[in-house]
C-alpha cells in the first residue's frame, strides 16, 4: 500500500491572546450562542467585527477610549487568518500614529472595542 501525501496550502490561523472582562466574555458567548454560531464560529465573527470597526475613519478615537480593569478579565484565544492578521497590525499602527503615545495591548484594546461595537449593533436590530 503506497500513502500519497498531498501538500496543503492552507496555513493554520494566527492565535493571540486578548484579555476582556468576564461580563464581555459572557454576553459575547450568550450572543453566540443565541445566533447558533459554534466556538469556532467565534474568530470568525471576532474578524468580522475588526473588519467593521476598520470602516470608520475615526476608529483609533474609540479604541482611545477603551480601558480595561485589574481583576475581572479573561484570557480569550482568538485566530485570525493572514488578511485579518495584516488589518489589525495596519490598525495598531494607525492608532500608534494618531495617539502618539505608546499604548499597552494595542491588540486587546483593538479587539475588545471592535466586540463591544459588533456586539451593540447586532443586539440593536
Amino acid at each position: 500500500m503506497i500513502k500519497v501525501l498531498t501538500p496543503k496550502n492552507k496555513k493554520k490561523p494566527n492565535r493571540i491572546s486578548v484579555k476582556i472582562p468576564k461580563k464581555l466574555d459572557s454576553e459575547l458567548s450568550t450572543h453566540i450562542e443565541k445566533n447558533c454560531l459554534s466556538k469556532k464560529a467565534r474568530s470568525k465573527w471576532i474578524s468580522e467585527a475588526i473588519e467593521e470597526l476598520s470602516t470608520s475613519e475615526t476608529y483609533w478615537l474609540l479604541v482611545q477610549e477603551d480601558w480595561i480593569e485589574r481583576g475581572n478579565n479573561v484570557t480569550i484565544q482568538v485566530s485570525f487568518d493572514k488578511p485579518h492578521e495584516s488589518l489589525l497590525t495596519r490598525m495598531i499602527v494607525e492608532v500608534q500614529k494618531n495617539l502618539d503615545e505608546e499604548t499597552d495591548d494595542l491588540k486587546s484594546s483593538i479587539v475588545r472595542t471592535a466586540i463591544i461595537g459588533k456586539l451593540m449593533k447586532e443586539e440593536s436590530l
